[in-house]
């Protein structure tokens, strides 16, 4: 998903998420819209389309109107599901259990829950005084979910409880983003605007079980890579691979009785020991981030995240440096175009296509999702 340097408020898309199935996905962003789209009907139509004839699909003009949540029919390439918001979101969660079931956050300190299949708001939070950047909905725990503010508060929540926290963690700077872990149900990943990462142990929140240092900048995404590694983030222009040794204890323990073993991890010169028994063991290089949320998810090995250069990079764990780098369209620009420039190009396009700007500012990427099972990636 690109930021349109023209209408960068208008056009970044702050998120894609699968649900629990890989079957639908959703986008959001400071359009002040979700959107609902079947994957399978979509693949099905790309393979039977000529992609250098297909026309592109103005989600924008699409979902122009109305007040309430619309189906998108003009395009297997449109949404199936169009919900209007009333602030711009920063970020969603599926349910970890049921397609049903999507939570948002937005920069007015609300979550909400909706219905897909009615297509409306079921439950709302006033969660945080400020901007919220981060919702996850744990993986084990199911009714749990978490948010993370401007305000500098990480809160716990209840979907079935009375609309106040389970509870809250102070960490006095704004919170960027934050993650279960998929294995450890009271383990919890959070980056904040103060350059580092804190890891929580739920049932000891009083302080944060390991404090990992060596960004540089803010710490833009934390995501799992298994329960006992973790991929980081920054506006520093790196990413940073975190591993638990043995002095971890807990998370170690816990993954090894949820039958979730240790992965690989490559070598670094710049690896240092962490409080509670967290090692930087990989540093990678290669990409440019140094002021948006560019994305970032991991699958297996394989690291992906976005660029201000309109670029996807891919890093493998072992490795400092890309393996591979995909630079996205901008308006105006034919695949075949493209190709012959020597840029790589996705299966498919849906959405608008960033365009070049006169006042000098460039698209960038601004979200990335690998697929569940799946080797396929979204940006």
């Amino acid at each position: 998903s690109n930021g349109s340097s023209s209408n960068s408020g208008s056009h970044i898309l702050s998120t894609i998420e699968f649900d629990c199935l890989g079957q639908m996905f959703a986008t959001a962003g400071v359009q002040q819209r979700i959107c609902i789209y079947d994957y399978n009907t979509i693949t099905a139509a790309a393979a039977d389309t000529d992609q250098q004839q297909q026309p592109e699909i103005d989600l924008a003009a699409a979902a122009a109107a109305g007040s309430s949540a619309t189906a998108a029919v003009s395009s297997p390439f449109s949404p199936v599901l169009d919900l209007p918001t009333r602030s711009k979101i920063s970020c969603t969660s599926f349910s970890p259990v049921t397609q049903q079931y999507l939570l948002s956050s937005d920069y007015e300190g609300l979550v909400h829950l909706w219905d897909l299949n009615g297509g409306k708001i079921v439950r709302q939070w006033q969660a945080h005084e400020k901007r919220i950047w981060a919702v996850d909905c744990c993986p084990v725990l199911q009714d749990q979910f978490a948010t993370g503010s401007d305000d500098g508060f990480v809160k716990i929540w209840g979907l079935r409880e009375p609309p106040a926290p389970r509870l809250t963690l102070t960490v006095r700077v704004n919170v960027c983003s934050l993650e279960y872990n998929p294995a450890v149900q009271h383990m919890l990943a959070v980056g904040s605007a103060g350059h580092q990462v804190h890891i929580f142990d739920l049932r000891n929140p009083s302080k944060p079980l390991a404090a990992l240092k060596g960004h540089r900048k803010a710490v833009s995404y934390v995501r799992w890579a298994g329960a006992d590694q973790l991929v980081t983030a920054s506006t520093d222009s790196t990413l940073r691979l975190w591993s638990a040794t043995a002095a971890a204890g807990s998370a170690s323990k816990d993954a090894a009785a949820a039958g979730v073993g240790p992965s690989g991890s490559g070598s670094s010169s710049e690896q240092q020991q962490q409080e509670g028994g967290w090692q930087c063991t990989q540093v990678f290089r290669g990409h440019t981030n140094s002021k948006h949320f560019v994305g970032l998810s991991t699958h297996g090995q394989t690291v992906a995240c976005g660029s201000e250069t309109n670029e996807v990079f891919l890093y493998n764990q072992s490795l400092p440096t890309p393996t591979l780098r995909y630079k996205l369209l901008v308006s105006g620009t034919t695949r075949s175009a493209a190709a012959a420039a020597g840029s790589s190009q996705p299966l498919m396009s849906v959405g608008t296509a960033a365009s070049s700007s006169s006042n000098g500012k460039s698209p960038f990427v601004s979200a990335v999702c690998w697929r569940k099972d799946s080797d396929v990636l979204l940006a």
